[in-house]
This record gives C-alpha cells, sequence and structure tokens, in this order.
C-alpha cells in the first residue's frame, strides 16, 4: 500500500506539484547560496564536497516539510525518511495537527484516494513497515495513531 502510494505521489502532479509556489523556490534558492559556493570551490571527487551537498540537500528537505502545499511536505518528509534523517520524528511531531487532505493520484477521475498529510507520516514511520532507524516504536505508534484516527 505504501508503495502504491508513493507511486501516485509522484506520478500525478496533481498529487505532487514538481514546481513549488514562487515565493517558497525564491526562499530556497537563498538558502545557504554562501555554503553552495564554498561547497563547488572543493574539488569534484572531495568527501567535503559530497557531504557538503548531502547536508544543503537535506536542509532544503527538512524546510519543504513547512510547505504550504500538502504534497511537498508530504514529498519531502518521504525523502527525509528515505535518507535516514534523524529529525523526521521530530518533524512528525510538528505536523501531528496537520490534517490538511492530501490527493495522492487521479486516474481519469475514476480512482482517488485520500489521506491526510499526519496519517500520510505516521505510516511512514510505521515500527514494523518502516526501514527507517528512527521509526516509533509500538507504544508510540499505537499512542500517535489513536490521536490521529480520533
Amino acid at each position: 500500500m505504501n508503495t502504491l502510494l508513493t507511486i501516485l505521489l509522484f506520478a500525478f502532479p496533481s498529487a505532487s506539484p514538481a514546481v513549488p509556489p514562487a515565493q517558497e523556490l525564491q526562499q530556497w534558492k537563498k538558502l545557504d547560496q554562501q555554503a553552495l559556493v564554498q561547497i563547488y570551490a572543493a574539488p569534484e571527487d572531495s568527501v567535503k564536497r559530497k557531504k557538503g551537498l548531502e547536508k544543503l540537500y537535506t536542509k532544503t528537505l527538512i524546510s519543504m516539510t513547512d510547505s504550504e502545499k500538502a504534497g511537498v511536505r508530504c514529498s519531502a518528509f518521504l525523502a527525509l525518511v528515505k535518507l535516514d534523517h534523524e529529525m523526521v520524528k521530530e518533524i512528525f511531531l510538528k505536523h501531528l495537527d496537520d490534517d490538511e487532505r492530501l490527493l495522492f493520484g487521479v486516474v481519469w477521475s475514476l480512482f482517488a484516494n485520500y489521506e491526510q498529510v499526519n496519517q500520510f507520516m505516521l505510516e511512514q514511520l510505521h515500527p514494523e513497515n518502516s526501514k527507517s532507524s528512527y521509526r516509533l516504536t509500538k507504544q508510540e505508534y499505537e499512542k500517535y495513531r489513536k490521536q490521529i484516527y480520533r
């Protein structure tokens, strides 16, 4: 089920806008421009450059979890979970009350699957299904599941 939702999230533009609003895009472009210059000043195959790009990328993803668009928030969160980033629990807790409905995909208006942002994030940290080292414990999962699905 998670795989299907992930595929739908990235396959259909209505589910996950490819281009964030102009204001958000400007904010992300300004994000650490000096750091980017320093990163690219390092030799192409250096560890410093690789780690710097990774840090900048994750910083951008973290900022995208605050986007106005539900699809952008979920896409960024999913990427952070896949990267096994240490802040995924903290980000999830910040979005615990984020009950905006998310349209994951529409195929010729015949199929639609809705889920809330907080439900999506909860399932990405499922104690048995998530590959993240920062997944929820069974007790945490049940606690938040009851709170979200009330």
